[in-house]
């Protein structure tokens, strides 16, 4: 076993089907619910404001718009005049590897498929239907639904998802995405992010978020548990010596940094969610950092 292959592995049993989609929504509206009121950018939307000019301060206008500098230099208040841009798509990618099976009793599918569900229904909530790409090796499942009830769809379908093989390709999305995005939008990947990677011809055009969903296991594997292959469902009992141990993590230390350093140029936020946390306060944080 290659020092990045114990990511393949599941310890435990079958992981856990996915939360009531009542209890999901409820506890998702109540995290992210702040971020979605008001009159400024929400953090979904899309949408953007674009710099237009400096006008003089009238009574109403938000105080927060006031260019402090130029007011001083003026010897009056004045203000940033934006313009509204264009609205982007939404698109939400899942990279739907076997790996995403591995956890117990939380699996990183599960903690993907919570993820997914609420942002689907806090952009349905802001008006947006987002685009959503499963993106299995050699199978793509494209949902696309203007009804009400996407959110529920997409739940249903991540309910009954067939996870193969150890991973979704990064690459292979980022070309199916390149070849078929015509217009400016805002793609959210989530995944576990097991490969090098390279997102610029998507930045190159696109907004993007990354999250990465992890057990505990993975960032800091265990002396022995069960190891189950998801490829082939085969299990075996595993023990690693601690030579083994230092190897895998060092491996998978320099796989993340340099993914972060490849993030980090391109401006791309990425927040990282364990199975053993709620992964309502980390999404609502990267999104607020967004705003």
């Amino acid at each position: 076993m290659r020092p990045l292959e114990l990511f393949k592995g599941s310890f435990g049993s079958e992981p856990q089907p996915l939360p009531p989609y009542e209890t999901l929504i409820l506890q998702s509206r109540r995290a992210l619910s702040p971020l979605l009121t008001g009159e400024h950018d929400t953090p979904l939307a899309g949408e953007g404001l674009e710099f237009l000019e400096i006008d003089d301060y009238t009574p109403g206008d938000d105080v927060r718009r006031i260019n402090w500098r130029a007011s001083a230099r003026s010897a009056h208040p004045v203000v940033n005049r934006f313009a509204r841009r264009r609205r982007l798509e939404v698109w939400l990618v899942y990279l739907a590897g076997g790996g995403m099976l591995c956890g117990d009793p939380i699996s990183k599918h599960r903690v993907a498929s919570t993820l997914l569900v609420a942002l689907s229904d806090a952009a349905h909530r802001m008006g947006d239907t987002p685009r959503v790409l499963l993106y299995r090796k050699g199978a793509e499942s494209f949902l696309a639904d203007a009804s009400r009830y996407a959110p529920r769809r997409l739940y249903e379908q991540l309910s009954t998802l067939v996870l193969e093989g150890h991973h979704a390709p990064i690459q292979g999305a980022v070309e199916w995405l390149q070849n078929r995005l015509r217009r400016r939008s805002l793609i959210v990947l989530v995944g576990d992010f097991f490969e090098p990677m390279d997102l610029s011809p998507l930045a190159a055009r696109h907004e993007l978020l990354a999250l990465q969903v992890r057990t505990p296991e993975e960032i800091d594997p265990v002396d022995s548990g069960l190891y189950r292959d998801p490829a082939s469902r085969r299990e075996s009992r595993l023990a690693l010596d601690p030579l083994r141990r230092q190897r895998y993590k060092k491996a998978l230390q320099n796989l993340d940094r340099d993914n972060r350093v490849h993030l980090d140029s391109l401006g791309i936020p990425q927040g990282r969610f364990l199975t053993d946390e709620d992964p309502f306060p980390a999404l609502a944080a990267l999104l607020g950092a967004r705003r």
